[in-house]
């Protein structure tokens, strides 16, 4: 009786093996958009939208993100690397990297 209670088990299906290929498709995520919210506002109903009072602090919703100001580290490569280019035209910014290195280490690191 045991070798046929194995067998029984194959054929009643039990837990079936997942493929393990991965689906191609892409799962949609939802995001919220932008949209300010006021802080301390009621919470608006669907039959009167609140608009917000121009006293109370926004926060959230969407905001420009600002370009970083270049440091003088940055400044200075590309002083040494412009002026080494007037001189050679094959001069590399990888040379320009080394030698502002060189300068630097010896305190002549100036704009």
């Amino acid at each position: 009786m045991s070798s046929c209670s194995g067998s029984l088990k194959s054929m009643s299906g039990g837990k079936r093996r997942r493929s393990t290929k991965r689906s191609t498709r892409r799962r949609r995520t939802h995001r919220r958009r932008g949209g300010a919210t006021v802080v301390g506002a009621p919470v608006a109903s669907v039959a009167a939208p609140a608009m917000p009072n121009n006293s109370k602090p926004v926060t959230g919703g969407k905001r420009r993100r600002t370009a970083k100001k270049a440091n003088k580290w940055s400044e200075f490569v590309k002083k040494v690397y412009h002026q080494g280019k007037k001189e050679n035209k094959d001069y590399s910014f990888s040379e320009a990297l080394q030698e502002a290195s060189r300068l630097k280490k010896a305190g002549k690191m100036h704009m």
